[in-house]
């Protein structure tokens, strides 16, 4: 399993996240001036995004699919700054 937590954390890096410290957790935050904080908690076979701002907590089990919300949210969201 830990090869499809690499892949998650390989998007999460190409898309500019940081990774906490937070104990036993792998949590990985991004700021962004129109969306506020975007939160993502990484488990072994899911990630989980949360964007309080938004209300937005979606779970995702492939890296495909977070890659795609992603792009989809800095696109949509990010050129009204």
């Amino acid at each position: 399993m830990r090869k499809y937590s690499t892949m998650i954390e390989k998007v999460l890096r190409r898309h500019n996240f940081w990774q906490q410290k937070n104990g036993g957790q792998k949590i990985y935050m991004k700021h962004s001036t129109s969306l506020g904080g975007i939160y993502v908690i990484v488990r072994q076979t899911k990630a989980l995004v949360w964007i309080p701002e938004l209300r937005i907590f979606r779970e995702f089990t492939r890296a495909s699919q977070l890659e795609r919300f992603l792009s989809l949210i800095e696109n949509r969201l990010e050129p009204f700054m």
